[in-house]
């Protein structure tokens, strides 16, 4: 029996389609077996955000800028080793032989401001997520978490990274585009005790200042005239301090050799030196004495750290000075603020 005209059409309109529902499919099943297959077991290395907690190592350790530490996984949730083989690797078996001295070259986790509590548990995760989640209460307040990178080894940018990027930006003068990196010049008024920087001058083609589209650099020098800190700010008019993001830079140095960048909300600008002392305190805390550590047992020396983590919390929980109650750009975090410890005056960070 011959088919029609239209018959082939639909069978070949019938033919393609399923043709093309296989295809998909086999590509999807092709990436998630590639997926599957490159990423490295959870027991190996099973510091991600995603982790099983019951797979997670009670410490991690290793040398942190020439600081032999242990620390609480939860303050190592992204920790890199020099030396450290690559995610095939990790799959077909390798593993690496962590020691004290085995060298970290990048560390990275989310810490709450101002208690410095880390996501050591569910329940410290879930208020880590409400923040950028629409259906809590909190989505529309401004999150107090942070985030903290540390580079060191093979990354560490070298002892004059702060002055170098600084001069570098500073140096730079715009072509008649305008074009990104941003020229900038010093503004007349101070920010939290930070010199300001700003791209000068009015976009032609928009009528808006330059500004608007660049980030602000601020800076914080030392007596002798070197940078001690830097901060790069987003400075988008249409955008609640909620959303502008700032990224604060500054040394362990001296004693580690360490590039720390401290991300958060704009919002939290004015606590920028309470924020880095704080950092700091914490980061210093999980140094160890490699000698003494020797003369413990390894069940020991576990509880002996995660005690001393916990009085370090501890120790930092106090309050730091607040936006002023007038200031309507952003809203303080709701939650935070019914749990956040009474300020005392004293305490307040001098500007």
């Amino acid at each position: 029996m011959k088919m029609s005209r239209y018959g082939r059409w639909l069978c070949r309109i019938v033919g393609w389609s399923v043709a093309t529902v296989l295809g998909v499919v086999v590509v999807l099943a092709g990436c998630g077996a590639a997926i599957v297959h490159f990423m490295p077991d959870r027991t190996l290395h099973p510091l991600g955000y995603f982790a099983d907690e019951a797979k997670r190592p009670p410490v991690v350790i290793g040398e942190l800028g020439g600081v032999p530490v242990r620390m609480p996984s939860w303050f190592a949730e992204h920790v890199t080793y020099e030396g450290e083989p690559d995610f095939a690797a990790l799959h077909r078996g390798a593993k690496m032989a962590l020691t004290q001295r085995s060298k970290m070259n990048e560390l990275g986790f989310a810490v709450r401001y101002p208690d410095m509590a880390g996501r050591s548990s569910r329940a410290l995760w879930s208020d880590y997520g409400r923040y950028f989640d629409a259906y809590f209460e909190e989505f529309e307040a401004v999150s107090p978490w942070i985030d903290v990178k540390l580079e060191m080894a093979d990354r560490y940018p070298g002892d004059d990274y702060l002055d170098r990027t600084v001069s570098e930006r500073l140096a730079h003068k715009a072509g008649p585009n305008h074009h990104t990196p941003p020229e900038y010049a010093k503004l007349a008024k101070r920010e939290f005790g930070l010199t300001v920087y700003a791209p000068p001058g009015i976009d032609p083609k928009t009528g808006k200042p330059y500004r608007d589209d660049e980030k602000d650099l601020l800076v914080r020098r030392n007596r002798d005239g070197s940078v001690g800190t830097f901060v790069l700010c987003m400075n988008d008019p249409y955008l609640s301090l909620k959303y502008q993001r700032c990224a604060q830079h500054f040394s362990m140095e001296p004693g580690m050799r360490a590039a720390v960048t401290v991300s958060y909300p704009r919002h939290w600008l004015p606590h920028w030196h309470a924020i880095q002392q704080k950092v700091v305190a914490l980061v210093r805390s999980f140094s160890v004495d490699v000698g003494a550590e020797a003369s413990t047992s390894g069940a020991s020396a576990s509880a002996q750290v995660s005690a001393t983590s916990i009085r370090t919390a501890d120790d930092l929980r106090r309050c730091d000075s607040l936006p002023a109650a007038g200031d309507t750009r952003a809203h303080a975090p709701a939650a935070w603020s019914r749990e956040a410890l009474r300020c005392d005056s004293e305490q307040r960070m001098e500007m």
